[in-house]
């Protein structure tokens, strides 16, 4: 119901703004509306896209307002999200350099009803997939020419540095 939540923040070297979408392929009647974070970097000149919740195939409208890709956060748990064809047309619309899988069961949460990471990469994917620490340093130079999968390492919340709890 109503509006999207625009998001449009400029800082010294950084833009961030949302584009529309949905959390199921209904319009959202079903789970509600979902916002894609892009993140323009100007040195290094980086475009960072985090889908969320994305629950559908991306409009010719909304992969114009996204642009070119350097990383791609991409839900792939499906259930509440994209199925995995739909996780996989996305990329292939998209073309990001890299793709960080997202939103799926990991041992921290065995009975949610979303699948596994593993789940995603044994589906004999057209691209390379590496296994990343939980943290990368991105530089244009560093990522890849051809789209490759970063499966990173799963941090429990106790383990997030700087977390005093």
């Amino acid at each position: 119901s109503g509006e999207w939540n625009r998001h449009n923040l400029s800082l010294p070297g950084l833009q961030i703004y949302n584009v529309d979408s949905y959390h199921d392929p209904h319009d959202g009647s079903k789970l509600g509306k979902n916002s894609i974070f892009v993140l323009e970097m100007e040195k290094p000149r980086l475009r960072i896209v985090h889908l969320g919740d994305l629950g559908h195939r991306l409009t010719e409208e909304q992969r114009a307002q996204i642009g070119k890709v350097d990383l791609l956060m991409i839900p792939v748990g499906g259930y509440y999200t994209l199925t995995l064809e739909e996780v996989l047309a996305v990329i292939e619309h998209l073309q990001p350099r890299a793709v960080i899988p997202v939103h799926f069961r990991t041992t921290h949460n065995p009975h949610t009803p979303i699948g596994s990471v593993e789940d995603f990469i044994c589906l004999n994917l057209p691209y390379q997939v590496k296994y990343k620490d939980s943290r990368v340093c991105l530089t244009s130079q560093e990522l890849p020419d051809q789209t490759e999968i970063w499966v990173m390492e799963y941090m429990l919340p106790a383990e997030y540095p700087g977390n005093t709890s």
